[in-house]
């Protein structure tokens, strides 16, 4: 694979750089036909989202499930997807309301699912990630614009 230095640009999305892609790390019918990329900007929020930095790497589903994005996949008709990993979360906090109301869960490490394909369309928002212990974190939704 080639891989270039180029933004491929659509109006809903920013690509970032193509990269190799490890073949045994993920199984998409064959791999034939698919197209890796270290990162991809939704033009509509202007949230940045990264397979190679952790602070970009974390995001809120409209399942409001915690999901780490461990690759941005493009298939050869141009349909563009995400291979994630989702995590089991609780509020961090009840008083005086439910923090999952605001957007802050403590996220269990350990519960790590399988990759999980997901459209552009299943991303709520973007996360702030704060590991505190080895199988903890808390995830705060980065939510300027609208209300949870």
């Amino acid at each position: 694979m080639n891989i270039l230095n180029t933004l491929i640009v659509n109006e809903n999305y920013k690509l970032g750089k193509e990269c190799e892609m490890d073949i045994k790390s993920i199984i998409i019918s064959n791999n034939q036909g698919y197209t890796f990329y270290e990162s991809i900007t939704l033009n509509s929020t202007n949230y940045y989202i990264s397979t190679k930095d952790p602070k970009n790497n974390y995001i809120m589903l409209k399942t409001h499930e915690i999901a780490s994005v461990k690759h941005i996949v493009k298939s050869k008709d141009g349909h563009i997807f995400l291979m994630v990993c989702n995590f089991k979360s609780l509020p961090y906090f009840d008083v005086p309301i439910p923090s999952d109301i605001i957007g802050t869960v403590i996220v269990d490490l350990n519960s790590q699912s399988s990759l999980v394909q997901l459209s552009l369309n299943d991303i709520k928002y973007k996360c702030f990630f704060v590991n505190v212990s080895e199988n903890k974190a808390i995830a705060m939704t980065l939510s300027h614009n609208t209300f949870i």
